[in-house]
């Protein structure tokens, strides 16, 4: 089965409505468009995960009456772009209130920016699913109510109920940093504001992310790296539809300061990496670059 229906908490008989060996990507959808909606399917979704649901999808809310009002789409995309899929539509307001030019431009350039970013990590999902299989790919986080981590690397925190601003706990074995801003959190929990332009993701140190950029060269594989002792994967990517996966393998030591790259594809590698110190040297690398203000290595090389 391509696509059912997994945990749901919706009329008279809340149930599993199916187990993670047979389907292949578990959705939570049909509920309400407001924050009552919003709140009731991310409870499906961390009772799905409990029960071993992985590729899970967010719908964007309205099927049920009322429709998502600006807010509510804002709100609904942003928990979207941090879940494996993400789909949008229904026939209460499919055409209209679903639609974030419907309300504003504003709502339209938010919207965009959550979609961009689930485009950038549509690789790292991709990989991390081939490499969990259906086991554990998403884990519920013990730290914090409302927040689940994606293959050990990304943890995310949800809390649209209001305005007020929510405690987010961390793991203190890594520092941990913001998915939009690059921000470092190095503490054991902080206090975070809610409002329509921000959510509270955050990438564990050590962390090897590949991400696809949407306006990028489509011949061009990229990587961020935040080094944290040492660390080593290998990545399955998609191409295209003419190719086969592309195998990269990746690993960095930080104590020697070494870092090694391969791949079985042609194709143009750009690699990121978030270093407070600028490289003394390379070697075999012609093009590369380091941004004092940003605090990133770019290296660009054939495979």
């Amino acid at each position: 089965i391509t696509l059912g229906r997994a945990y749901s908490s919706q009329g008279f008989d809340p149930r599993l409505h199916s187990l993670p060996d047979n389907v292949s990507i578990a959705w939570c959808g049909d509920h309400r468009g407001d924050n009552q909606g919003i709140s009731e399917q991310l409870n499906d979704i961390y009772k799905s995960i409990s029960y071993g649901h992985n590729l899970l999808c967010w719908e964007i809310g309205g099927y049920n009456f009322p429709a998502p009002k600006k807010n509510d789409l804002i709100n609904s995309v942003k928990i979207g772009s941090l879940l494996p899929i993400m789909s949008n539509g229904g026939r209460n307001g499919g055409l209209t209130n679903h639609l974030p030019w419907f309300h504003d431009n504003e709502t339209t350039l938010i919207y965009k920016k959550f979609v961009d970013l689930h485009y950038n990590l549509m690789p790292f999902f991709y990989s991390e699913t081939i490499n969990y299989g259906k086991k554990n790919l998403l884990n519920n986080n013990i730290l914090s109510d409302n927040s689940y981590y994606i293959a050990k690397t990304i943890v995310v925190f949800n809390n649209f109920n209001s305005e007020n601003t929510f405690k987010c706990n961390f793991d203190t074995n890594f520092f941990w940093i913001n998915i939009l801003n690059d921000d470092i959190i190095n503490s054991s929990s902080i206090n975070f504001k809610s409002d329509l332009y921000n959510i509270s993701a955050y990438i564990k140190s050590g962390s090897i992310i590949p991400f696809y950029n949407f306006y990028n060269n489509k011949d061009t594989i990229s990587f961020k790296i935040y080094p944290y002792s040492r660390n080593a994967k290998e990545f399955i990517l998609p191409l295209n539809y003419e190719d086969k996966n592309c195998k990269v393998s990746v690993d960095y030591n930080t104590i020697n300061g070494f870092i090694n790259v391969s791949s079985n594809c042609n194709k143009i590698l750009k690699i990121k990496i978030k270093s407070k110190l600028e490289p003394k040297f390379s070697q075999n690398l012609t093009n590369w670059s380091y941004d004092h203000n940003s605090k990133w290595i770019t290296i660009i090389s054939k495979s």
